[in-house]
C-alpha cells in the first residue's frame, strides 16, 4: 500500500512540475534572465601603461564581474599586488580603487598605497584610458606627500590569441 501511495505521489508531483513548466504565464510578471544583463565593458584583463614620474609604469589589471579588481604593477618586490573594487559611473565610465602594501628593499612592510582611478572604455571596448591618483601612507596612516602621484594611463584589452603551431 505504501509503495502505491509513493507512486501516486510521484505521478502527482511530476504532473505539477509539467504544468508549471508549460504554464503560459498569463498575468505573471516576466523575470529577466541572468544572461539578459549585459556584462559591463570593463570586465576582463588589461595591459596598462601609466605615467609615474620620471618614467612610464606598467600594470596588468583584471576587473571581475562582481565589482572586484586585482592589479599587478612593475614595482614588485617593493609593492604588493593591489586589490580593490570598481563601480560603473556612466555608459562606458568607471571608478576603481586599489590598496597595496609597500615594502623596503629588504622586504619589510613600511607602508600602504591607495590608488584611485577614473576609467573610460572606448566605443569598441578594446581600449581604456583615464587618470589616476596614487597616495602612499606610513604604517601609522600618515600621508607621505612626496610620494603622491597623479597622471594619465591607457591600456588595451587582453584577449585570447589563436594557438601558434609551427
Amino acid at each position: 500500500m505504501a509503495k502505491r501511495a509513493m507512486h501516486i505521489l510521484g505521478v502527482a508531483m511530476a504532473s505539477a512540475i509539467v504544468n508549471c513548466s508549460i504554464h503560459d504565464g498569463a498575468g505573471a510578471q516576466e523575470r529577466p534572465s541572468i544572461s539578459a544583463k549585459a556584462t559591463p565593458a570593463i570586465v576582463g584583463t588589461w595591459r596598462v601603461t601609466f605615467t609615474r614620474p620620471p618614467s612610464r609604469g606598467y600594470a596588468l589589471v583584471t576587473f571581475t564581474s562582481d565589482g572586484t579588481s586585482v592589479r599587478t604593477t612593475d614595482r614588485s618586490p617593493v609593492m604588493s599586488p593591489s586589490h580593490g573594487a570598481w563601480v560603473q559611473t556612466g555608459e562606458r565610465e568607471f571608478q576603481a580603487t586599489w590598496h597595496a602594501f609597500k615594502f623596503d628593499a629588504g622586504g619589510k612592510h613600511i607602508g600602504n598605497q591607495r590608488a584611485v582611478f577614473r576609467v573610460a572604455i572606448s566605443a569598441d571596448g578594446n581600449s581604456l584610458s583615464g587618470v589616476g591618483v596614487g597616495t602612499t601612507y606610513t604604517l601609522e596612516g600618515q600621508l607621505i606627500d612626496a610620494e603622491t602621484a597623479e597622471g594619465p594611463f591607457e591600456g588595451t584589452r587582453i584577449s585570447v590569441v589563436e594557438h601558434y603551431t609551427k
